[in-house]
């Protein structure tokens, strides 16, 4: 049956429901439905690091703006904004908050509201974006393209003792960005150890490191969307870009991400063998990868003078990762339950100097300031998420969780939207049934809601 091209607007609307022919309206409704999906999580990026939009003062208008925008986002596309998962997640840190408030009779109404916003945001993010993981590896293989042509030539001329960097003077004053050369779309490393090392926007090169980890491990997930050319294309990308950040963190927890894409088989004896040879050999390539990097001066001896500066508690030893973990230590023993808030005056109680000068590491610091039964919140949270995207499957999915909280002893991760936002993973599945081989050849059945 022929369409008929007289129409009008309402049947026209529903023809390619009718025929299964795209009308020109369709395509381009679907165009921009994409290109706002990634605008969005490019967005969701610049709140979780860009300088020129994180620096004290701006962040806070930035924070509400785009909170505003997504809300109205929501009403133009028709989708409720409530729904179960972030009633859970608000609720569960209202209580905490409630029970700071009591503990320390100070409640931070500001900093507790932008807080939140920050966590709807990341929700939004999630919720409105199609198939976020795969939009998210799209936007991050895209910044690491737009980085390396700030890196590359900047390393390639340094070397001949040219500075390119006076070419963005009008961008770095523009940014307005202090004791960096930020230029608004990249982030110019300073050469504080000898050699350049890759940071994109971000304010510095670990904290873009972690963010390329996210990359890979949702690509490690998203893999069977793609063509398997563009898969690996996309990985090399990624990981070669990872590797110009030199970050101490990024180069540990590289193995563990790249160790999420194996997949097994194990049905039969046949398929056991060969899995096992196979994870064999790729476990060993990443021991040697490790190995060797270990060797090397932003590495190894990294680790070292970090211990041993905690060790002899030398000056500074609290602003090292490892010093970060054993200062956080008295915090989390003294208020172990709920912690001690997110307000300098309260999280730095025993340390008031620490209230302006601050540190980054968030793996003890979600312990200290929001106790055990927050570190449990988000801890669930994500792992319930990363279940969902991963069809139930119980192994790979703790291995994934294990990554992104292992992320959080690099930077402070959790200042931001888009750390808060993987609470919010896998809000689509509803229902997924899995087999997963249990022990003496059993096979344990699991159902995953994924409660939206």
């Amino acid at each position: 049956m022929r369409p008929n091209l007289s129409s009008g607007p309402e049947e026209m609307k529903n023809l390619h429901a009718e025929t299964g022919v795209p009308t020109v309206n369709s395509e381009r409704a679907n165009r921009s439905t994409v290109a706002i999906d990634h605008a969005a999580v490019v967005l969701l990026l610049i709140l979780s690091g860009n300088q020129v939009v994180t620096m004290q003062g701006r962040s806070e208008i930035a924070i509400v703006l785009v909170s505003l925008l997504i809300a109205s986002l929501f009403m133009v596309r028709g989708q409720p904004i409530i729904s179960v998962r972030p009633l859970f997640v608000m609720l569960g840190f209202l209580i905490i908050f409630a029970a700071q408030g009591i503990l320390f009779t100070f409640f931070p109404l500001i900093t507790v509201t932008g807080f939140l916003l920050k966590v709807f945001i990341g929700y939004s993010v999630v919720r409105l974006v199609r198939n976020f993981p795969l939009v998210y590896v799209r936007v991050t293989a895209f910044l690491c393209l737009v980085s390396l042509c700030f890196f590359v030539p900047a390393s390639i001329f340094s070397n001949w003792g040219i500075d390119i960097r006076r070419f963005f003077e009008p961008l770095q004053r523009l940014s307005g960005v202090q004791g960096d050369y930020h230029i608004l779309i990249h982030n110019f490393d300073t050469i504080t150890v000898g050699y350049m090392r890759n940071s994109s926007f971000f304010w510095e090169p670990s904290a873009f490191a972690i963010y390329l980890i996210l990359s890979i491990l949702f690509l490690g997930m998203v893999r069977d969307q793609l063509k398997k050319k563009t898969y690996i294309y996309l990985l090399f990308l990624i990981s070669g870009t990872l590797f110009t950040t030199f970050s101490t963190a990024g180069f540990v927890l590289f193995p563990l991400a790249v160790s999420t894409h194996i997949r097994l088989r194990s049905v039969n004896r046949h398929e056991v063998v060969k899995d096992g040879l196979k994870v064999s050999v790729i476990v060993c390539v990443l021991l040697l990868f490790v190995a060797g990097f270990g060797q090397k001066k932003f590495l190894g001896e990294k680790i070292r003078q970090q211990y041993q500066h905690v060790q002899n508690r030398s000056p500074r030893w609290d602003k090292t990762r490892l010093g970060t973990f054993v200062f956080d230590l008295e915090y989390i023993r003294k208020e172990p339950f709920f912690g001690w808030g997110i307000h300098s005056q309260t999280r730095y109680s025993l340390h008031p100097y620490k209230a302006i000068s601050g540190h980054g590491s968030d793996f003890s610091g979600l312990l200290a300031r929001f106790g055990v039964f927050g570190f449990l919140l988000y801890l669930t949270t994500v792992y319930w998420g990363v279940f969902a995207l991963k069809d139930g499957k119980l192994f790979s999915s703790a291995i994934i969780t294990l990554v992104i909280m292992a992320s959080l002893f690099s930077q402070a991760f959790l200042n931001f939207p888009m750390y808060l936002s993987l609470m919010f993973l896998g809000m689509d599945k509803w229902a997924v049934v899995s087999r997963a081989p249990g022990i003496a050849g059993f096979r344990l059945q699991i159902i995953s809601a994924g409660f939206p």
